[in-house]
């Protein structure tokens, strides 16, 4: 069976994107959340189930490997913001561990300096376009930046393992 590259974009925000090595969208959704309280909080069951979907809970060695955007907190970041940016990013680490997947962090000036070559790193319209450009037939499924970002997020990992970054 083909290996698969599974990649994300953290955060509340957040998606989650599934690539053959084909570079073929097989699943792009947000990251699942749920309200509690009055407050968004990441759906850590609704996590589980997208990730068995996803492959990653397979017996077999042919899981897809992981490739997780690799945020910090920023210095004017609140401490609310700040320990829900890390507790979600460690959601994703901690899946791939207990899934025994192979798990890439890639830090996100590093991924954009490839994937968004002539374009406004910062700019989040920006991410669609290129992603719409790169996506080919597949352009329409893009809802908003965080799934654009997944998906180029996957692409960089999916350059990385085939060498041809």
């Amino acid at each position: 069976m083909q290996r698969k590259i599974l990649s994300i974009d953290p955060g509340l925000t957040g998606a989650i994107c599934l690539l053959d090595y084909d570079a073929n969208i097989l699943v792009l959704e947000t990251c699942p959340t749920k309200m509690v309280g009055g407050k968004r909080k990441y759906d850590e069951v609704a996590i589980k189930d997208l990730l068995k979907k996803c492959g990653l809970n397979s017996k077999k060695n042919n899981k897809p490997s992981l490739w997780v955007e690799d945020v910090h907190a920023y210095k004017n970041s609140g401490k609310l913001q700040a320990f829900s940016f890390g507790y979600g990013k460690a959601l994703w680490i901690m899946a791939a561990v207990i899934y025994e997947a192979p798990l890439n962090l890639v830090l996100p000036q590093t991924w954009k300096k490839e994937m968004m070559e002539g374009y406004k790193k910062k700019d989040k319209n920006a991410s669609i376009l290129k992603a719409k450009l790169l996506a080919g037939a597949q352009a329409d499924l893009f809802k908003d930046h965080n799934q654009a970002e997944a998906f180029l997020i996957g692409l960089y990992g999916l350059r990385k393992e085939r060498g041809t970054l």
